[in-house]
């Protein structure tokens, strides 16, 4: 090696693109301005930083927490599911999404913070229509309309 200057640009002079430390190899800059420069959306150029986004305060961010804590009960024509909270509920801040095979409930108790709880494939098909929800104190009741009467032996059909 003691007509090389290091063992990177030995290895690089004997073995060429095949090298393993061809992509750190030294560039010659001779010709700047034979450079391609690749501009446009999406494409880092280098130069100073951009702002993407600016966020006012910390407290702009919302959490959505996945409800897992629930219990549920089959009827005859319904199934009712139970989802306590340790807080109060207030009613204006719960939403449901009901589907033929899904169930969205949104409950977003203040600005920073989301509670799910989401059932994408139901064991059977609902009515949406003639399904809904109702508050107690600490719990939002969920009642789910059956499309045809049977027993539900499981929630989810996973």
């Amino acid at each position: 090696m003691a007509d090389t200057e290091n063992a990177l640009v030995d290895n690089i002079k004997k073995k060429g693109e095949n090298s393993y430390y061809y992509a750190h190899a030294p560039r010659s800059f001779d010709r700047i301005e034979e450079a391609k420069v690749l501009e446009g959306e999406g494409i880092v150029t280098g130069g100073p930083p951009k702002l993407i986004q600016r966020q006012e305060s910390v407290n702009e961010i919302n959490s959505v927490i996945n409800l897992r804590n629930y219990s549920w009960a089959d009827g005859d024509d319904k199934v009712t599911i139970y989802v306590p909270f340790q807080e109060d509920i207030d009613e204006n801040r719960v939403t449901c999404n009901f589907e033929s095979k899904c169930l969205i409930m949104t409950y977003t108790p203040n600005e920073t913070e989301t509670r799910r709880l989401t059932l994408k494939k139901l064991y059977k098909e609902i009515n949406p229509d003639e399904s809904g929800f109702r508050i107690r104190k600490n719990k939002i009741i969920i009642n789910l309309k059956k499309s045809s009467s049977g027993s539900w032996y499981k929630l989810n059909d996973n």
